[in-house]
C-alpha cells in the first residue's frame, strides 16, 4: 500500500512539474509576442531614424565636414529617446521622439 502512494505521489509531483514547465515556456512565449507587439509600435521611429542617418551618410559624399559616426548617431539617438516628451500614448509618444531627434539631426 506504502509503494501505491509514493507512486500516486511521484506521478502528481511530476504532471505539476510537467504543468510548471508549460507554464513557463507559455510565459516566455508571451513575453516575446508582447515584445515584438511593442517593438513593431517604434517602427515608425525606427524608420524615421535610418532615412535620418542615411541622409547624414550622404551628406558625407559632398563635404568631409558632414562625416558622422555610427555610434555617435546611436547615442544621440538614445538622447533624443531620454529627452523627448514623453507620453502614455504610443502615436504621440512616437510623433514627440521623430520630431525631437529630427531638430537634434540637424541643429
Amino acid at each position: 500500500m506504502n509503494n501505491y502512494f509514493s507512486n500516486i505521489v511521484k506521478v502528481l509531483l511530476s504532471r505539476i512539474a510537467i504543468q510548471n514547465n508549460t507554464l513557463y515556456i507559455l510565459n516566455c512565449l508571451l513575453a516575446e509576442v508582447f515584445r515584438d507587439f511593442v517593438l513593431q509600435g517604434y517602427r515608425a521611429s525606427a524608420e524615421r531614424a535610418s532615412i535620418l542617418f542615411f541622409v547624414l551618410n550622404d551628406m558625407g559624399a559632398i563635404d568631409p565636414m558632414y562625416q558622422f559616426a555610427l555610434d555617435s548617431y546611436v547615442d544621440l539617438f538614445n538622447l533624443s529617446i531620454d529627452k523627448s516628451t514623453r507620453s502614455a500614448k504610443l502615436e504621440e509618444r512616437i510623433s514627440n521622439l521623430n520630431d525631437y531627434h529630427t531638430f537634434a539631426v540637424y541643429r
